[in-house]
């Protein structure tokens, strides 16, 4: 009976150190240019899921009239907050399509000038270094309405456990 109870308790013990272990989670502040991450941005991750948001202050291609496009995504990796490795991403930006024409005719200058959201996939390698610092690369495909482009971003971060 001793060595039963002896066993019993070195399983739970066990179980519970694993399951606090395997149950990690962490917050990232990421700074660079993503298409779904923005200019700067945070991620908290859980285990192997990750969600995160940003901002991208821009301006219109013609006129320079400013614009802020924000952004968030969806990520599943195969690495842990403290670790490195791939990961794919399903992001929005709110402004990801910039569209903006002008021409001149008979009543004066004519301007059109319009944002669309977009959708978009990434797929992307992490790099953690020591004590928290990481750099993150990826390459995706951007969709809308009105286009579909390629997408890339390459940022450097911290990463807090938590």
């Amino acid at each position: 009976m001793k060595k039963f109870i002896t066993i019993l308790t070195m399983f739970v013990l066990l179980l519970f150190s694993s399951n606090i272990k395997s149950q990690t989670q962490a917050l990232t502040v990421q700074g660079g240019y993503s298409w779904t991450m923005g200019i700067v941005g945070v991620e908290y991750q859980f285990n192997y899921l990750a969600i995160g948001a940003g901002v991208m202050p821009s301006t219109m291609p013609m006129s320079g009239d400013p614009i802020t496009s924000l952004s968030a995504y969806l990520a599943w990796t195969n690495y842990r907050p403290d670790e490195s490795g791939f990961y794919l991403s399903l992001g929005y930006a709110s402004q990801g399509y910039r569209y903006e024409e002008s021409s001149w005719g008979y009543y004066g200058t004519y301007s059109d000038s319009f944002t669309n959201p977009m959708g978009i996939v990434n797929l992307g390698y992490k790099w953690q270094f020591w004590s928290g610092l990481n750099l993150k690369g990826e390459v995706g495909y951007g969709f809308c309405e009105y286009s579909k482009v390629w997408t890339y971003g390459i940022t450097a971060g911290w990463t807090f456990g938590l």
